[in-house]
C-alpha cells in the first residue's frame, strides 16, 4: 500500500507516544524474552548438551524479533510516533521505509515460536496421529510466514511504492486486498496459537499431580492464548492504519502489538523447557507441594519437560528414603 499524503490541518499537539505506547512495554518484555531464551539454552547445555531443533528455532525467532523491534526502533528518530503534518517529507520517507522492512522479519518470529513448541511436543507426542498433525502444523507455520514476505514484497511495483507518498509511487494492490491478507494470515495466527495452547488438556488429565499443580502446567504452557489475544487486538487496528494519512502516528499501536506477539510467542516457547528453575519459584510460592518431588525421578520424558510427563512405573523408596523408579536414570 502506498503511503498516503499527510493530513492538511494538524491533527494534533507536536508529541511522541512511542515512549508512553511502545518502548515502556516492549523494552522489559524484550529483556524478559532474552533471560528467558538464554535460560532455556543454558539448562538444554548443562551439565549435559541437549539442545535440540526445537531450541534452534526459538533461538532463530528471538532473533527475528529483536531485528524487528531494532528496525521500528532504528524509525522512531524519522517520525514514528508523531503527526505526519510536522514531519518533513524526506524524513517521513525514511521512517515508513524503515517500518516497512520491520514487518518483514516479524511473520518469521511468530512462525518459528510455535515451530518450536511442535517441535518440543514431537518429542512428547509419539503417536502416529500426533505425529502427523505436528509436522502439519510446522508446514502451516513455514507456508504462512512465506506467503506473508511474498506478498508484501509483491504488493507495490516498484518495492519502493510501498512507503513513497501515492502522488509519486507507482502500482501497489488495493488496500482492501491487503487487508484481507493480512486478516487471513491474522485469523491462521489466533487459531494455531489457541490450538497449541490446549494440547496439554490432551495429556494433563493422565499426570499424577494435585489441581493445583495441573493449573500450573496448564498456564505454562498454555501461553499462547495471549499471543492470540495480541493477534485479535492488532487485527482491530488494520482497517484505521492510515485512513487519515496519519501513518508514523498509528503505526505506533500496530507495531506494538505485532512485536508483542512475537514476544509471547517466544515465552509461551521456553516457559516449558524451564523446568528447575520455575519448580523451585514456584515451590517458594507454594504452588507446587513438596510430594511432587517425588514424581519428578520417574519422567520418562527427554530432560527439560519431567515437570509434564506422567510416571510409567510407581516409585519406591530405598533405604536412604531416596524416591527411586526402574525406568530412572536418577
Amino acid at each position: 500500500m502506498a503511503a498516503q499524503s499527510p493530513p492538511n490541518q494538524p491533527p494534533g499537539p507536536d508529541v511522541s507516544i512511542v515512549g508512553s505506547r511502545c518502548l515502556g512495554p516492549l523494552i522489559p518484555i524484550q529483556t524478559i524474552c532474552l533471560v528467558l531464551l538464554a535460560l532455556r539454552l543454558y539448562t538444554r547445555a548443562r551439565p549435559v548438551m541437549h539442545l535440540a531443533w526445537d531450541d534452534a528455532a526459538v533461538a532463530v525467532a528471538s532473533m527475528a524479533s529483536v531485528t524487528q523491534f531494532a528496525i521500528f526502533i532504528a524509525a522512531v528518530p524519522y517520525g514514528v510516533g508523531r503527526h505526519s503534518f510536522y514531519i518533513n517529507p524526506e524524513d517521513a520517507s525514511q521512517a515508513r521505509r524503515l517500518l516497512y522492512f520491520s514487518q518483514l522479519p516479524s511473520g518469521w518470529s511468530v512462525a518459528l515460536g510455535k515451530i518450536s513448541i511442535a517441535l518440543l511436543l514431537l518429542r512428547l507426542k509419539t503417536g502416529r496421529g500426533w505425529r502427523i498433525f505436528l509436522y502439519a502444523m510446522v508446514a502451516v507455520q513455514l507456508a504462512t510466514a512465506v506467503h506473508a514476505n511474498a506478498m508484501q514484497l509483491a504488493m507495490c511495483r516498484p518495492t519502493s511504492a510501498g512507503w513513497r507518498l501515492a502522488a509519486m509511487a507507482g502500482h501497489c494492490w488495493p488496500v482492501s486486498v491487503l487487508h484481507a491478507t493480512i486478516y487471513a494470515h491474522g485469523s491462521v495466527a489466533a487459531c494455531t496459537d489457541l490450538v497449541f495452547a490446549l494440547i496439554p488438556l490432551t495429556f494433563l488429565g493422565s499426570v499424577r499431580r494435585s489441581v493445583r499443580e495441573r493449573l500450573v502446567i496448564a498456564l505454562l504452557m498454555g501461553l499462547g492464548v495471549f499471543a492470540a489475544a495480541a493477534v485479535v487486538i492488532k487485527l482491530t487496528l488494520v482497517h484505521t492504519y492510515g485512513a487519515m494519512g496519519d501513518m508514523l502516528w498509528d503505526s505506533v499501536d500496530l507495531n506494538t502489538w505485532s512485536i508483542l506477539e512475537g514476544h509471547l510467542g517466544i515465552v509461551a516457547a521456553c516457559l516449558p523447557c524451564l523446568k528447575s528453575p520455575f519448580q523451585a519459584a514456584l515451590r517458594r510460592m507454594g504452588l507446587l507441594s513438596d510430594a511432587s518431588r517425588d514424581w519428578e525421578n520417574c519422567s520418562a520424558a527427554s530432560p527439560g519437560l519431567q515437570l509434564y510427563a506422567t510416571p510409567q512405573t510407581p516409585c519406591s523408596r530405598t533405604g536412604s528414603e531416596i524416591p527411586r523408579c526402574p525406568d530412572s536414570k536418577v
